[in-house]
Parts: structure tokens; C-alpha cells; sequence
């Protein structure tokens, strides 16, 4: 198998005020959705990237973004790439309000193609 650069970018909501351990959560929920819902499609070039990036040590990026419209543009764009996503809806038990858009999570996918969508965004 050739080894090429796959990752996954986290975008996480910086306008909530979540705490560490809550940007933490919702991230993590984030990355188990979209790997889940590729290991249980049948998208056979997703599978494969999931493969690779797996092989690769799983490079995750965290960003931030400033609202919840950031987070849709983000969602829309990966979605015209072609790449996994999932956008995170928390539950209001804690921190934030119920059904708050707290995080997207795009890939694993080609970084080539993450960077087109995520590229711009500032680490968090």
C-alpha cells in the first residue's frame, strides 16, 4: 500500500467558552462518529483512507473557529470535497446548551484535500 499524508482536523467552537475538558469531549465524540461511520459504510476509498490513516499514527489537528455559522461553511465545504464529517450536538448536560453545535470533525481524508477545507484555520 502506498503511504500518503491522511489526517483528520477537529474545529472546535471557541465563542461557547467550553472548558479544556469539554473541548476535549466533544472532540473526541467527533473523531469515534466519523471513524465509525466509515468502518460501518461502505464507501470503499473512505475505507481505505481510514486504513491508511490508522497505519500512519492517526494524525488529528485541532483548530478553532469563532461560531456556529463557521462550523456550518466548514461542514458544507467538506461535504462538496467529498470527505467524512461530523458535526457534534452536545446533550446540555454540563456546559453548554442542548443541541449546541460544538465541533465538526473532517476526515481521515487526504490532507491535500482537509487543507483545502481547513487549511486557513488557526490552531487551537
Amino acid at each position: 500500500m502506498t503511504i500518503r499524508a491522511i489526517k483528520m482536523v477537529l474545529c472546535v467552537r471557541t465563542d461557547l467558552r467550553m472548558g479544556i475538558g469539554k473541548q476535549c469531549t466533544q472532540c473526541a465524540h467527533g473523531a469515534v462518529a466519523c471513524v465509525l461511520s466509515i468502518a460501518t459504510g461502505r464507501d470503499r476509498i473512505k475505507s481505505l483512507w481510514l486504513q491508511e490513516w490508522l497505519e500512519e499514527g492517526s494524525a488529528k489537528i485541532v483548530v478553532r473557529v469563532e461560531s456556529e455559522k463557521d462550523l456550518e461553511d466548514l461542514a458544507d465545504a467538506a461535504m462538496k470535497a467529498d470527505l467524512p464529517h461530523y458535526t457534534v450536538h452536545d446533550a446540555g448536560r454540563t456546559e453548554v446548551a442542548a443541541g449546541s453545535a460544538t465541533v465538526v470533525c473532517i476526515g481521515p481524508g487526504p490532507a491535500q484535500t482537509v487543507n483545502t477545507v481547513t487549511g486557513k484555520l488557526k490552531l487551537l
